[in-house]
């Protein structure tokens, strides 16, 4: 079965680049701005934003990897180690739907944002969209999963006085990037 997972994990990296989804990040982050990517695995993402956009990125990970990209701090996946207001953008890649509490990260990562708060996550609408979700996700990570409806985004997002700016969706609505804004 192991060998099965890593053939697929394999076939699916190959025909899915991460690139697409940072380029798609890199146009909903303002040039020039400071980003704090949580969760930023091995940074590749926070470094191809901070490239593109000349941005200045630090990342936050339960895990630090010894080989991070960039400028990475340990945290323990809930109360985030920064002062209110320290960076203009926080960043949320596949993050949210393996949050313990989803909830309260979000809320963290608006107060430690001055303005900007970037998701890119998932939204499933029924058991099979939350199936499939499940098998792509368990080739990469390990559980938990918590796939929100759409509703259930909306109602998170004005929970945390956050209004959307853009959205763009993919792959038939599963995958879906949002660049929202304090509300003021």
């Amino acid at each position: 079965m192991d060998k099965l997972l890593r053939v697929v994990k394999r076939w699916v990296s190959r025909r899915l680049p991460k690139q697409w989804k940072w380029d798609t990040l890199s146009q909903f982050v303002p040039a020039q701005s400071s980003v704090l990517d949580i969760g930023c695995g091995s940074g590749e993402a926070g470094q191809w934003i901070a490239e593109r956009q000349q941005c200045e990125v630090t990342g936050l990970e339960t895990v630090v990897r010894p080989d991070c990209r960039i400028p990475c701090t340990k945290f323990d996946g809930h109360n985030l180690p920064f002062e209110s207001s320290s960076f203009d953008v926080a960043l949320l890649s596949d993050v949210l739907h393996h949050a313990d509490d989803p909830q309260k990260l979000l809320s963290e990562a608006v107060r430690v944002s001055r303005r900007w708060v970037i998701i890119k996550d998932h939204a499933s609408e029924n058991s099979l969209q939350r199936w499939f979700l499940w098998a792509m996700d368990y080739l990469t990570n390990p559980p938990p999963f918590r796939y929100l409806s759409r509703r259930q985004w909306k109602d998170m997002l004005d929970s945390c006085n956050l209004v959307e700016r853009q959205r763009r969706e993919l792959h038939l609505g599963l995958t879906v990037f949002m660049q929202l804004e304090k509300r003021r």
